[in-house]
């Protein structure tokens, strides 16, 4: 209803390609809106509504990754309070490991560098759901899951090293994605990689940057935390 004091303060369109943006953009925002209706209808209100409160979390992570726009005060209270609300109503361990991957991405994507606390203690978290949460037979299974991805992307650095002068990917990475295949086991650890390996190279892609370092570990650690909640509502990822 509020648009139509946009006439008064109409200025053309400098390119005609603006307008596939905003009709695409206009699409997006119907297909969206669709699919809350649609949620919404098959669950409860106070359930969904969690999910359109994480807006703020996933718009801040996306315009920090791709766009460069850092960190203000207003958001990081916006996304602590969105984590507290979660602690309060949902599930209370994964709400502390949203914490720390937060924390994660804005370490390597700041200064590319991963603590060595965080991913352990991330590695705790996933020890302990597999511990209380696991059939030994499953776990085992994910274990030598991780073990031979692990062994394979050690090659890949040692080689890439030895060859090039310097890491393709880091050992923190590599130790991250040990703790993803070893808490989803395969296929879903392919698909986690998969799409993180994507995502790294859109951001690429749209920034220009190809000469420049990028952090790879932030783009685990996102959809390492969309995968353990898809799990955590829905049973299982893949």
């Amino acid at each position: 209803i509020f648009s139509i004091f946009i006439i008064f303060n109409w200025e053309p369109l400098e390119k005609n390609i603006y307008w596939l943006y905003l009709i695409l953009l206009g699409l997006a925002g119907f297909i969206s809106h669709s699919l809350i209706i649609y949620a919404i209808q098959l669950s409860n209100l106070s359930f969904v509504t969690n999910f359109q409160y994480s807006q703020l979390v996933w718009s801040t992570i996306v315009n920090f990754l791709i766009f460069g726009v850092p960190f203000d005060f207003n958001k990081i209270v916006g996304v602590i309070g969105i984590i507290i609300f979660g602690i309060m109503f949902n599930s209370l361990q994964i709400s502390f490991l949203a914490i720390f991957i937060i924390f994660l991405i804005f370490c390597d994507e700041k200064y590319q560098e991963i603590p060595i606390w965080n991913n352990l203690f991330i590695l705790t978290w996933v020890v302990l759901e597999l511990y209380f949460n696991h059939s030994n037979s499953q776990i085992l299974q994910n274990l030598f899951a991780a073990s031979c991805a692990c062994i394979i992307l050690l090659l890949i650095y040692y080689s890439y090293l030895k060859i090039k002068g310097t890491e393709g990917i880091g050992l923190a990475d590599i130790f991250l994605l040990f703790t993803a295949f070893l808490y989803f086991g395969l296929p879903a650890s392919f698909y986690l990689l998969t799409l993180a390996s994507l995502s790294l190279i859109l951001k690429i892609i749209l920034t220009q940057q190809f000469k420049s370092k990028h952090a790879f570990g932030s783009w685990i650690a996102g959809f390492f935390l969309m995968f353990t909640v898809y799990q955590e509502f829905y049973g299982t990822v893949g």
